[in-house]
């Protein structure tokens, strides 16, 4: 239950009836233990035909997209449905505002962004890969898994960024992945941009 905003005179030192507190009683949470994925996931539904190479730069190393520090980035105010039981890619709408979201099970990239894509360019690659190994780097880490996401780089450990590509959805917006294949920046199919280390993670 919510109640409109009011503002209080508090200058006559009188007591000041503000109305009664309504508590929502919640179940417990039980937490959850992950276990390691057996395996890696190897398929899902980006096929090799829609990762086109179109090669336009070889630096040395890729840079990443520092994202906007803005509310939708994570730094505004943020508020969490009552009795809230945790991220939910079914309810996205719910926790995509903040800053992070850290999930009970494993999550592959593909299911995360949120939407189907009609294939992935890359444009950018740092290194002597073939077409073949940037092909298969791509479809290993839009299939890879990891638990937690956040809008800023959470790791300490460096990496050094060797692909880089643009996302063209089917709903219009397009994204980008940076990747090394264990670490990964990838924009959303809401344009939001999220950092996640991909299991097994390095070091």
């Amino acid at each position: 239950m919510k109640t409109e905003r009011r503002t209080v005179d508090t200058s006559s030192n009188k007591d000041v009836d503000l109305g009664d507190m309504v508590f929502e009683r919640c179940p417990p949470v039980t937490p959850q233990i992950r276990k390691n994925p057996a395996s890696p996931v190897s398929t899902g539904n980006l096929k090799p035909e829609q990762i086109v190479i179109d090669v336009i730069d070889k630096p040395e190393n890729l840079p990443v997209i520092a994202p906007r520090l803005t509310p939708n980035n994570g730094n505004g105010l943020f508020e969490l449905p009552l009795c809230w039981p945790g991220p939910s890619l079914d309810r996205r709408s719910e926790w995509e505002a903040g800053g992070g979201a850290s999930f009970d099970h494993w999550v592959t990239v593909e299911d995360f962004v949120g939407g189907k894509v009609k294939r992935i360019r890359v444009t950018r690659i740092a290194g002597n890969l073939t077409h073949d190994q940037v092909r298969n780097e791509v479809l290993k880490v839009w299939f890879g898994v990891f638990y937690h996401a956040a809008s800023q780089i959470m790791w300490a450990e460096g990496g050094r960024w060797n692909v880089g590509a643009s996302i063209e959805y089917e709903s219009g917006p397009s994204g980008l992945l940076v990747t090394d294949g264990s670490h990964v920046q990838v924009q959303d199919s809401q344009g939001k941009l999220w950092f996640m280390r991909l299991w097994p993670f390095p070091g």
